[in-house]
């Protein structure tokens, strides 16, 4: 079996909205499970893979900080605010 490596960019904006949303603007991180919760429940469904792929481009990017939580072995999701 072969994995995709492209993520539809359409699921690059909700996934951005998403992260936006939970986080309040970035005033509180969010847990993996949540996020993926979230948007299956505006419809987009991701696997893990998937939307670690997207966490990834976005960390590269300097738009979200990601970090384990404990001793989870979810990843916390921080979005970092642009000011100007």
């Amino acid at each position: 079996m072969v994995d995709q490596i492209w993520i539809d960019r359409h699921h690059v904006n909700l996934v951005y909205e998403a992260i936006v949303q939970l986080t309040k603007g970035g005033e509180t991180p969010v847990g993996e499970q949540m996020l993926l919760d979230y948007l299956a429940r505006q419809g987009v469904y991701l696997s893990r893979r998937e939307l670690a792929k997207l966490l990834l481009t976005f960390e590269i990017l300097g738009i979200v900080s990601v970090s384990t939580s404990g001793t989870q072995k979810e990843f916390q999701v921080k979005y970092i605010r642009r000011e100007g």
